[in-house]
């Protein structure tokens, strides 16, 4: 059994084995915050349980009382009673209330915030007002306990803290306590990836990618912050378990890119809209991926046809996704409405652009699919992954905004591929 007090801002520990070491663990410095009631905490190994006694700010008698509340390290389960002495009666007194007092042992949670004793802790609190126990002794002496400021809160924080259990679920008020809270949570690596991921594709700069690392970064806490601060939740650049909940149970937002500078959206047509450049020397339309699977790319994919002004004929760029995530060397194929046309990287740009004909042309048939159709399907494999990738867009107003996208550009030419 270990036996430790802190006694106001300084520390008395007395403990049989190695205690000096945890000291710091287990009580902050009161300086970095809220400092803790007065207390004494007792392990015992038989037990399995953390036992934290409260000290009184005022006794009177012989023997006078002190709260204690005990949580077994695994059923969780709860105690709460006097010690001191053998009392023969146990009354709590705050204001006109008189309670007599029943330890409680091995309640849950919810029995001991339900009892009347605690929800008098917890209204004497909120009044600021102190409250008493006078406990009458087996040789029929009494003695009183005045407790000035104890509230649940407070109770709740000094077990989180004394006992590294956070059953009462105590608001955090240090980046101790925040800290301590969070590695309670035994994080997987998978974990903190899949966090770190969606927390990028919340607040990461453009461009910017996360690490793969298990261990949080400097970035990671100040979008872990950020996120905090968005949720108004009080635990600094630290996680708490409902943010966790919420953060694993989201996939990360992929965020659309934003043409050129130099372009701005002309139209918009269902699914699909038009761009060009305010002098109209190059005009595109794109649309952006509707759904993904496996693609790892913090951009929302997109597909893109573009022509000059200065272009003749049907020349036009086609980039059937950018960013091109797919493996060059593996098969990449589209499909719309059950007809299927193999794609390819282009060597020189690394566009993924329809597969030639054995001449080297290019076909229109797959435009004239995507005029007609209502979604398009790619599936190939991922180049960072190795992995099965497949990517869906949406066919609908491609059609109308490819034909102003002609007449932009003054570009009639570029009409072939669709008829």
């Amino acid at each position: 059994m270990l036996e430790r007090r802190l006694a106001g801002t300084g520390r008395l520990c007395g403990a049989l084995g190695i205690v000096a070491a945890a000291s710091a663990i287990l009580f902050p410095d009161p300086s970095s915050g809220q400092p803790l009631p007065d207390h004494q905490v007792r392990f015992s190994a038989e037990t399995a349980s953390c036992s934290v006694s409260f000290v009184p700010d005022a006794t009177t008698g012989d023997n006078p009382p002190e709260l204690e509340l005990s949580v077994n390290m695994i059923s969780e389960e709860i105690d709460m009673q006097l010690i001191g002495a053998s009392y023969t009666e146990q009354i709590f007194l705050w204001g006109e209330t008189r309670i007599a007092m029943r330890p409680l042992k091995a309640v849950s949670v919810e029995e001991l915030t339900a009892d009347m004793l605690w929800q008098g802790i917890s209204a004497a609190s909120q009044e600021g007002a102190p409250f008493y126990w006078t406990v009458q002794e087996i040789g029929g002496g009494y003695s009183s306990a005045r407790y000035d400021d104890l509230s649940p809160i407070q109770i709740a924080r000094t077990l989180s803290l004394a006992c590294n259990i956070n059953v009462l679920n105590p608001p955090v008020s240090t980046e101790i306590e925040a800290k301590r809270a969070e590695a309670r949570l035994a994080l997987t690596s998978e974990n903190v990836i899949h966090i770190r991921r969606l927390l990028f594709s919340l607040y990461g700069e453009p461009g910017a990618q996360p690490g793969t690392g298990s261990e949080w970064t400097v970035t990671d806490r100040r979008l872990i912050d950020l996120y905090n601060q968005e949720n108004e939740i009080a635990s600094g650049g630290y996680l708490t378990e409902a943010a966790v909940a919420d953060l694993l149970e989201r996939k990360p937002v992929l965020k659309t890119p934003e043409p050129e500078l130099n372009n701005s959206l002309r139209a918009t047509y269902e699914d699909w809209s038009v761009y060009a450049e305010d002098d109209g020397a190059t005009c595109s339309v794109m649309t952006p991926a509707q759904t993904t699977s496996g693609y790892t790319e913090f951009e929302r994919p997109f597909m893109r046809f573009s022509v000059s002004r200065s272009g003749s004929g049907g020349l036009m760029a086609i980039e059937l996704s950018r960013p091109n995530a797919f493996a060059p060397s593996a098969q990449v194929r589209a499909i719309i409405d059950g007809q299927s046309t193999n794609l390819m990287t282009e060597a020189s740009t690394g566009a993924l652009v329809p597969r030639p004909l054995a001449d080297g042309r290019l076909s229109n048939s797959f435009t004239i699919q995507l005029r007609r159709g209502r979604e398009i399907v790619i599936e190939g494999t991922s180049l960072k992954t190795g992995e099965p990738m497949r990517l869906t867009y949406s066919a609908l107003g491609f059609t109308a905004a490819f034909r102003v996208m002609s007449e932009i550009c003054n570009r009639p030419g570029v009409l072939g591929w669709i008829r």
